[in-house]
């Protein structure tokens, strides 16, 4: 089955942005009974599984089709805030810029506020060579037009809490 999105999960998409509502769960936390830091890459993954889902491009329908799927070559992730056991938060997802290969996907997570930003690139890559190509043209038109919604200032901005 093709663009299987669930009903279960609170999902918002508005012109240029895509948001999930999730919970963290015990297998979030560390010892410390907050979320650890690695978890909200897994965060950031499943809003985006979520958005490629809303824009009809499963993973496996991408590689099925394509032969080919996008690779993380770079993620900067900023937390100014933790995030705890039972918390909802909502993770949010743009375009943030768009070449023939590669793309930078705004990521941000808020509970009552900012409490983490992330910036991942991507690379759309050939499923045999494992090189960087081009993507095909309707699968680029659909994230060009995610981008071209975009609010001018949709990136939020945030400075570290102090401690």
């Amino acid at each position: 089955m093709q663009n299987t999105v669930l009903t279960n999960i609170n999902v918002t998409p508005t012109p240029g942005k895509f948001s999930v509502v999730l919970r963290v769960y015990n297998q979030d936390i560390d010892a410390g009974r907050m979320v650890y830091v690695g978890n909200y890459m897994n965060f950031l993954e499943r809003a985006r599984t979520e958005w490629f889902h809303h824009l009809g491009l499963s993973q496996r329908h991408v590689e099925r089709n394509y032969r080919a799927f996008f690779v993380a070559r770079d993620l900067h992730l900023d937390c100014y805030s933790p995030a705890y056991l039972d918390d909802v938060l909502k993770v949010s997802i743009s375009v943030k810029s768009l070449g023939r290969s590669k793309m930078v996907w705004a990521h941000t997570i808020e509970r009552d506020g900012l409490i983490a930003s992330a910036d991942l690139t991507a690379v759309w890559v050939d499923l045999k060579t494992l090189k960087p190509s081009p993507m095909p043209p309707e699968v680029r038109e659909k994230f060009l037009a995610e981008f071209e919604q975009r609010q001018p200032n949709q990136d939020i901005v945030a400075q570290p809490v102090s401690a």
